[in-house]
């Protein structure tokens, strides 16, 4: 074979080397482009009748063991079937006690067809007042979409009070009287705010120029929450209404129950002991 001939054949292995890995190129193009087209609206997709729509969120607290796991959970029911894509953590703003929570902070993913579930990673919650909305500027949640991806979701627009974990119950009233036992504990570190109420309406604390004051009712504030007690709760709740309300009520607290008695004009008086969440 001369050396012509044998260059040529080498030219020519060579050339066909090149062609198949340009066509794997294509392939892998290929492949990515579909990947982009799945995580992103199509193109003028807009919120509309075929759209994922958020029909209710319930909140609640968490902790898996110790102050450094306390997480903030949002339960997201939608209309219909929905697929959940990366970057949802960057496309909503989670404001928690007036601060936005870092997006590294939350984890979003599917519990069942049509919920998604938001934790949220806090070190304690203030105020307790939550807001999950679109980030500014942005109409679409693009990572939230029907089960055929098709469509995504417009605008998210939750606004709720994160409740303390704890309830109370009444175990008895009279007039000017009543008694209410702590029934569970804090499930994080947060405030229990307590409204007292006179006849269906609420009393008005005194020295109302504080933030542990909200719509009429007061701040328990529970940052021992892992060492809580229905006994320390109950007195926690007794020293904050005799803090605020003390020239017209008193309360005490008695293993687990808070008693809080008027102290004048109490024949047609009917006292209530609530949790306000907003």
């Amino acid at each position: 074979m001369t050396k012509t001939n044998l260059n040529k054949m080498m030219l020519n292995k060579n050339l066909h080397i090149i062609n198949k890995f340009r066509r794997l190129a294509d392939i892998v193009l290929l492949i990515l482009f579909a990947a982009a087209s799945m995580t992103a609206c199509s193109p003028g997709a807009e919120s509309g009748a075929d759209s994922p729509r958020l029909e209710s969120c319930s909140v609640h607290g968490e902790t898996c063991g110790g102050e450094d796991e306390q997480f903030i959970v949002a339960d997201m029911a939608f209309d219909r079937e929905i697929r959940l894509d990366e970057g949802l953590e960057d496309q909503l703003r989670v404001v928690i006690g007036g601060t936005r929570v870092d997006p590294e902070d939350i984890a979003a993913e599917l519990n069942g067809t049509a919920d998604l579930e938001l934790r949220m990673h806090v070190d304690r919650v203030v105020t307790g007042a939550l807001q999950i909305t679109n980030v500014p500027g942005e109409e679409n949640v693009e990572a939230i979409r029907t089960a055929d991806g098709k469509t995504c979701v417009g605008e998210i627009s939750v606004d709720k009070m994160i409740p303390s974990g704890v309830t109370l119950s009444k175990l008895s009233s009279e007039p000017g009287k009543v008694t209410c036992s702590v029934d569970s504990l804090p499930d994080h570190r947060c405030i229990i705010w307590l409204r007292l109420t006179d006849n269906g309406k609420p009393v008005v604390p005194e020295g109302t120029d504080t933030t542990d004051v909200l719509e009429d009712a007061v701040a328990v504030h529970e940052h021992e929450f892992l060492w809580a007690t229905k006994k320390t709760v109950a007195e926690d709740m007794a020293e904050t209404l005799n803090r605020y309300y003390s020239s017209g009520y008193t309360a005490e607290a008695s293993e687990g129950t808070v008693t809080v008695s008027k102290k004048a004009d109490t024949a047609d008086s009917e006292i209530e002991l609530q949790i306000y969440e907003g």
